[in-house]
């Protein structure tokens, strides 16, 4: 799972404690929920199957993609955690200029909507929730009867973060040294985990193995995720970017790795704990001050040391 899905499957975990919890999802699932259930929906379908729910707490374009849910006088909350207008920012900027503001105009369009209709704001961080009191006072919901029930406005949106897994990590399996076969038993792994997208910069680390296979040839950089694993999402230009400079610095599946199939979200700690320094790499942009980064949290969780950085544009490829 990307991070949006992991948010999910979390805080469906999290609520349980409180409330029934229904996690709808657009696609099959082979992972099997104890405390919730997981309810696999179609286009017409996540209506009916939420006709139940007293509360829906929702993300990204589905309550756009899906009005038919305004309808029925529910509770909304509505999750902000991914800053969707400058993702895009990065995400389309190769395109040209008129398509690149339609792209703005039609999130922004769909923020703006979800303002409207939202009862409750969450986001994963005290600067994202910044960011968004700006969006909510533009929009007119930072009313003076919004003011006088809080004054801090905690009641309209509020902070909840990414959390760690109360269980420590626990390996089931061995995943890399001596399995992989471009890394040996005795190897050193750098871990990139998630995915490559263009908001992101896996140049200087792979710049960086250039420099360090000449030294040391047992250290391996290891991307955990290369392409997205929803198939609604397209490869972005980043990750061919990234695999063209390993193989033109003569890296390519020797001492950097791109693993095509996503890890299963159960099987990630196998890889974690196999690791010996996590990689988070990114370009000193907007999406980088508003982002938050759900993989480091895994690192943190197993323990792993975290190498993180950040590079002027001009390390990027042209």
């Amino acid at each position: 799972m990307a991070g949006p899905g992991i948010r999910c499957w979390e805080l469906s975990r999290a609520l349980a404690d409180a409330a029934e919890v229904t996690l709808f999802t657009p696609a099959e699932s082979d992972m099997r929920p104890e405390d919730f259930r997981l309810v696999t929906y179609s286009e017409k379908s996540l209506a009916a199957a939420a006709a139940g729910c007293d509360v829906i707490l929702c993300q990204g374009f589905i309550l756009n993609n899906h009005p038919e849910l305004n309808k029925a006088g529910r509770f909304f909350i509505i999750d902000l955690y991914v800053p969707m207008t400058l993702e895009a920012l990065a995400q389309y900027e190769d395109r040209p200029l008129a398509e690149q503001n339609n792209v703005q105009t039609h999130i922004a369009r769909a923020i703006v909507e979800q303002m409207e209709a939202g009862h409750f704001f969450i986001c994963a961080s005290e600067r994202q929730r910044d960011y968004w009191l700006g969006w909510l006072s533009a929009t007119g919901r930072m009313t003076a009867d919004a003011y006088s029930e809080d004054s801090g406005l905690r009641t309209l949106i509020d902070v909840v973060p990414f959390g760690l897994p109360s269980d420590p990590p626990a390996a089931t399996a061995r995943m890399l040294k001596g399995v992989h076969p471009a890394i040996g038993e005795d190897d050193r792994v750098a871990l990139w985990g998630g995915g490559i997208y263009n908001w992101l910069d896996p140049f200087t680390p792979i710049r960086a193995m250039a420099e360090l296979a000449k030294r040391r040839p047992e250290v391996k950089l290891f991307f955990m995720g290369a392409r997205h694993p929803d198939p609604g999402v397209p490869k972005m230009r980043a990750y061919d970017d990234a695999v063209d400079l390993s193989r033109e610095l003569g890296l390519l599946d020797r001492n950097v790795i791109f693993n095509d199939q996503w890890v299963r979200y159960e099987d990630r700690v196998n890889y974690l704990l196999e690791a010996d320094v996590g990689v988070s790499a990114n370009f000193p942009q907007v999406e980088t001050r508003f982002s938050f980064r759900t993989r480091i949290l895994d690192c943190i969780w197993a323990s792993l040391p975290v190498a993180a950085s950040g590079c002027p544009r001009s390390c990027r490829p042209t």
